[in-house]
């Protein structure tokens, strides 16, 4: 493979993929300018002429990257997740399906008292179980134990009309659990 001298690069506007074409289009100003795309005979990489385009120098492009990189913050300062809870408490209501979450993937919700380190009274939650606890919280009953972990969301309402809520990733304990 041979290297230009000065190669221009062309700055990308948009990447769309097309499932029923099983293709990716590479746009630059609202223009397609290549497509890839899965065939039975292989991948084909196809590009497409731009009309009147700006381009950007190699070296620009390079200069870019550099100044990117030495004001960019490193991985574990960029993503500030927030940490999962694990609560133990009692189911107050037996759970109910709930409406799929984004994904289309059941969801299950139930009243959750939780103990609460430091709290004299248990803390009640609107728990909705995610994932794989979701089938298994629709096998449970109202004043189960359980061991719960996931992530709280405090209401925003100052009145407390409505309650807290807890977003359950994973059941650490519960009764009928199998043991490993």
């Amino acid at each position: 493979m041979s290297k230009e001298s000065n190669p221009q690069r062309i700055i990308l506007s948009g990447v769309h993929l097309n499932l029923d074409e099983r293709s990716i289009t590479f746009e630059a100003d609202q223009q397609p300018v290549a497509k890839v795309s899965l065939a039975p005979e292989g991948v084909i990489f196809e590009t497409i002429p731009p009309a009147n385009l700006p381009t950007v120098p190699a070296e620009t492009i390079e200069e870019i990257a550099e100044i990117a990189a030495s004001v960019a913050e490193p991985p574990e300062e960029r993503r500030e997740t927030e940490p999962r809870t694990v609560l133990p408490g009692k189911l107050k209501t037996k759970p109910r399906e709930g409406k799929p979450d984004r994904r289309g993937n059941p969801t299950a919700w139930a009243r959750f008292a939780a103990h609460i380190d430091g709290e004299d009274e248990a803390h009640l939650y609107s728990a909705t179980f995610h994932r794989h606890t979701a089938k298994i919280a629709l096998t449970l009953d109202r004043n189960d134990s359980l061991t719960i972990e996931g992530y709280a969301h405090p209401s925003s309402d100052p009145a407390r009309k409505r309650l807290d809520t807890f977003s359950v990733i994973n059941l650490i304990a519960y009764p009928g659990k199998p043991e490993r």
